[in-house]
């Protein structure tokens, strides 16, 4: 009982860390390309530029496939964190 409570903690130690860092790097990516949109409004970078530094930043992918992709990570670990709670209690 007492490693299997500790066990509960250690992961629910680990689940605040990725939400965290999920939750980071979802506020990052907004921020980016926030940054580089009001750079190609205010015309400081050209349309080619714009482009080709969003596909850089977004290696490829969409910005909606980020934001996606990082909802569901948030929403997976948030599901767990919510079982170990309740496992823990």
């Amino acid at each position: 009982m007492v490693s299997n409570l500790a066990q509960l903690r250690q992961k629910r130690k680990e689940l605040l860390s990725y939400l965290e860092k999920l939750r980071d790097y979802k506020a990052k990516t907004i921020k980016l390309v926030d940054n580089l949109e009001l750079r190609y409004y205010k015309e400081e970078i050209s349309l080619a530029e714009f482009k080709y530094r969003l596909n850089q930043s977004l290696k490829g992918r969409t910005f909606r496939d980020w934001i996606s992709y990082y909802d569901k990570l948030i929403s997976q670990y948030n599901n767990e964190l919510t079982k170990v709670n309740n496992e823990a209690k």
